[in-house]
């Protein structure tokens, strides 16, 4: 049998819809963008240039832009675009073959938008002895960038950008917008609401570690009214891990982002009464902005929801070698929670609390400097011989209870600030102030 280019050709097409179809019954949203950019420069000229995109397109064609194939040439989208119109959508498109009809032309000829292929020859050296060099003819992926108001009949297409125009006229893109992506770290976009994310899960790691009493060995403990609290703690620690290694290794598919994403959304439902696991979205590649804003937003409701520890650490702040001040992180606390004032030293006990009682003068920070100089002893502390349940304790460590009443206690909420004086020559002084919600 003499072998013609249609037996190659139909060769290929055999082995490239396999594993195209093989593929896709494994892994369905394999195609998007792995790498993206835009000349922004140009798109101020009214030109939509592409100057750099990698990725597969939804054909099962890779392709890596400006590296083995050429850019699109840029376009200009002033007739796509009219005065009355405020967004346009943007495509990157590379026709289908079509039987019957020409699929390749010279790369010296100007390429219609309908062909495949640009032609064009290259000189390889075979590669069994390294000598021998011969002109051989190789084919481009005619590339082309199609508008929304055109038609993608008989080409293979990603949305690659959306354009705007702003509230003075000028056209621009959206940074907002994300495309079908085939790794995370294509769209700063979605990297930004997994940033967001990240940061308010450490701040709610943060805020219910606070909460937690430390016992000798460097143990933590919660107390049996704590248990909501060590639940969603748990919950936090499990999943923000991984979300923070896939923020700074994101090569990763947006569906793995989504599937833990949507895990640890599915867990917080257990604390809330206000969301279900009705509420979790769909996993959409061609609306991933949407799907994740949509997850993102299960997620802030059960944080923002009022589960906190039952206490609170204040932050304390050594403004000089004996004066504190309490940052209070929240006025409401004044009016639900009994504040206690820890101190640690290397000396003994007894000798700590008595100098505690006698040389602590606590009260709002604008009064400070005069009841110093009045020689006045400020608001009473009471030493906790038994701390109450849910206090977080630390070892070493002695309380205060702060009598939280009387002109000093008024003082104090009336200024939302707390400060306190402790002249001492204690060796390795440590101080911190809590705040147990009623």
């Amino acid at each position: 049998m003499f072998l013609q280019p249609q037996h190659f050709q139909q060769a290929e097409r055999f082995i490239f819809n396999n594993f195209n179809t093989t593929l896709g019954y494994h892994f369905p949203y394999v195609y998007g963008i792995a790498e993206f950019n835009v000349d922004k420069d140009a798109i101020a000229n009214g030109l939509f240039a592409v100057t750099r995109c990698s990725g597969r397109l939804p054909d099962g064609v890779i392709f890596n832009i400006p590296g083995e194939d050429n850019p699109p040439i840029a376009r200009s989208f002033a007739d796509h675009f009219n005065h009355e119109q405020q967004a346009l959508d943007v495509f990157l498109a590379l026709p289908m073959c079509v039987e019957g009809k020409t699929n390749v032309v010279p790369f010296s000829q100007e390429a219609q938008s309908s062909v495949r292929y640009k032609s064009r020859e290259i000189t390889a050296v075979d590669e069994v002895f390294g000598t021998q060099k011969k002109q051989i003819e190789t084919g481009m992926l005619n590339f082309s960038v199609l508008f929304g108001d055109e038609s993608p009949d008989n080409h293979s297409t990603l949305h690659i950008g959306k354009l705007v125009r702003s509230a003075s006229g000028s056209i621009e893109l959206v940074n907002t917008f994300v495309p079908p992506l085939l790794q995370i770290g294509a769209s700063q976009a979605l990297l930004d609401i997994l940033r967001s994310l990240l940061e308010i899960l450490l701040a709610k790691i943060n805020s219910l570690s606070q909460g937690r009493k430390h016992v000798e060995g460097g143990m933590a403990e919660f107390s049996s009214g704590e248990e909501t609290s060590f639940r969603l703690l748990q919950t936090l620690n499990t999943f923000t891990p991984l979300l923070n290694h896939y923020h700074f290794q994101p090569n990763v598919h947006p569906f793995e982002l989504f599937s833990v994403l949507t895990q640890c959304a599915g867990a917080l439902c257990t604390f809330s009464a206000e969301v279900s696991l009705k509420n979790l979205p769909r996993y959409e590649h061609g609306n991933i902005a949407g799907t994740f804003a949509q997850l993102v937003k299960v997620i802030r409701t059960v944080l923002e929801a009022d589960i906190d520890a039952g206490c609170v650490s204040v932050p304390v702040e050594q403004i000089n070698q004996a004066t504190y001040l309490c940052k209070i992180p929240d006025e409401k606390l004044f009016n639900v929670a009994k504040f206690y004032l820890g101190v640690s030293a290397k000396v003994q006990e007894k000798e700590l609390i008595v100098g505690a009682l006698q040389r602590i003068k606590l009260c709002s920070r604008n009064r400070l400097d005069l009841l110093i100089s009045s020689a006045m002893p400020g608001l009473q502390l009471i030493h906790t011989i038994h701390a109450p349940e849910g206090l977080s304790t630390k070892p070493g460590f002695v309380y205060f209870k702060l009598d939280q009443q009387g002109d000093f206690w008024q003082a104090i909420k009336a200024s939302g600030s707390m400060a306190f004086y402790f002249p001492n020559n204690y060796t390795d002084l440590k101080v911190e102030m809590l705040a147990l919600k009623d």
